[in-house]
């Protein structure tokens, strides 16, 4: 590991340290069952006592560096503590090693491979001049323990034989690092880049509501003329009372009060309508009729100045069937299309909007019609795509589609267009009826 990265890398250490532990338990039992199995394959060799007691300090010792692992709070452990554990568990390890390795052949045993596994762990949870310092303590116990057994070496090809191992450990901790350094920079990464797309998910889920929000707010806009001629009708009725009260108030009466709330409810009224608009919070789902959530769209939409020049032919289904919705959705994707379809009329000499509910094959429908001058084959695939609108600059956003798409899907339903260019166009709401829920048929393709 490298110094310049460890603080970045906790989690990454904290696994390495877990694979040194699960090797070690691995490799205590195997000297336990090794020390015990000697007498019986050899007879009874001088150190098979000493096997079983090396292999059940091995287990000892990992079990205390285990709970001490367990202790440690890898986000917060500082480098000088990671580095002396990582010490303490390498000296360990590369005595008990030693041992081994003399008790089995010394310089011809066949543990002697394992320095290099040493090596490698060493390249995992220590900075790269560390590791190479433990390469040179290994290099030196070794030594120690051929001078121990008095095994040093007295030929050229002995002496020849040390240099190659010290060599060979030292470029095994060179190999390891260049390798586990790749490794943790691309694990690092990796970690980086899912971070950065989960804040990146949460932005785009921000942006999101936030557009629902603008296209309501821009939906509240276009009807804030009506609305101010709704408000300003009984605004002028109560002024007009009061001002008659002002010269004649012995004509104040429980009418005259009752004249007065009815003029205040109407307000209310008015006010409500567009605060359920412009509510950021849709509510709760709940299984509600799409024919009245019909009703209250063209409701709210009747302080629409444009609404008055338009014929709305309603052609609502008797006994329609219950769909599980959040209303104040369904009933901003209906406000949606009907905006859009009075933005298509503006300029018609007779124009027509249709709204018509029907039940198929599991599914409520509810069909937006106009008899405006429609859009080409060649963009019906277009338009639900954010910012594509086939309006006039300034004339929309290029939201509203895609936003009222999304909000459908949602409900487990779909949304799509028909146009017979400067005929009719057609847009079609697909809601699972209550029943079917669960499980409804896939919608027709009719636009993707």
């Amino acid at each position: 590991m490298s110094d310049d990265n460890d603080h970045l890398l906790r989690p990454l250490l904290a696994k390495a340290f877990g694979w040194v532990n699960q090797l070690r338990w691995v490799a205590g039992s195997l000297i336990i069952a090794a020390g015990v199995i000697q007498p019986i394959v050899e007879g009874w060799p001088r150190y098979w006592i000493g096997m079983v007691c090396l292999g059940a300090a091995v287990l000892l010792a990992n079990g205390l560096f285990l709970a001490i692992h367990r202790r440690m709070d890898w986000t917060l452990v500082g480098k000088r503590h990671t580095l002396l554990l990582a010490w303490c568990e390498l000296l360990f390890d590369l005595v008990v090693l030693t041992l081994l390795t003399f008790w089995t052949g010394g310089p011809r045993s066949p543990l002697l491979g394992l320095y290099v596994l040493h090596m490698i762990f060493a390249s995992l949870i220590m900075p790269r001049g560390h590791a190479y310092g433990i390469a040179l303590v290994a290099a030196g116990i070794f030594a120690l323990g051929q001078w121990w057994w008095a095994q040093w070496p007295s030929t050229f090809q002995e002496r020849a034989f040390v240099v190659g191992f010290v060599a060979t450990l030292q470029l095994a901790v060179f190999l390891s690092n260049r390798l586990t350094r790749a490794l943790f920079q691309i694990e690092h990464a990796r970690r980086k880049d899912r971070k950065r797309n989960k804040v990146m998910r949460r932005k785009l889920r921000a942006q999101q509501r936030a557009m629902v929000q603008h296209e309501k707010l821009v939906s509240m806009g276009k009807l804030t003329a009506g609305v101010a001629h709704e408000i300003a009708n009984p605004l002028a009725s109560m002024d007009a009372l009061l001002q008659v009260l002002q010269r004649k108030p012995e004509r104040f009466n429980e009418s005259t009060v009752n004249d007065l709330r009815k003029q205040v409810r109407r307000i209310q009224t008015t006010v409500r309508t567009l605060t359920g608009i412009a509510h950021p919070d849709l509510g709760e789902r709940s299984t509600a009729n799409l024919n009245d959530v019909v009703h209250s769209t063209l409701e709210t939409l009747r302080y629409d100045h444009r609404m008055r020049r338009v014929k709305v032919d309603l052609q609502l289904a008797v006994d329609l069937p219950a769909a599980p919705m959040v209303t104040r959705a369904i009933a901003q994707v209906l406000t949606n299309l009907i905006l859009n379809a009075l933005d298509e009329l503006a300029d018609h000499t007779a124009p027509v909007l249709q709204i018509r509910t029907t039940a198929e094959d599991g599914w409520v429908i509810v069909r937006v019609e106009d008899n405006g001058p429609g859009f080409p084959a060649d963009q019906r695939d277009r338009i639900f795509k954010p910012f594509v609108t086939t309006k006039r600059i300034g004339k929309g956003t290029g939201l509203g589609l895609p936003i009222s798409l999304a909000l459908v899907r949602e409900h487990g339903g779909d949304l799509t267009a028909e146009s017979e260019p400067g005929i009719r166009t057609s847009f079609i709401v697909r809601l699972p009826q209550a029943e079917h829920h669960s499980a409804p048929p896939a919608p027709p393709d009719e636009c993707t």
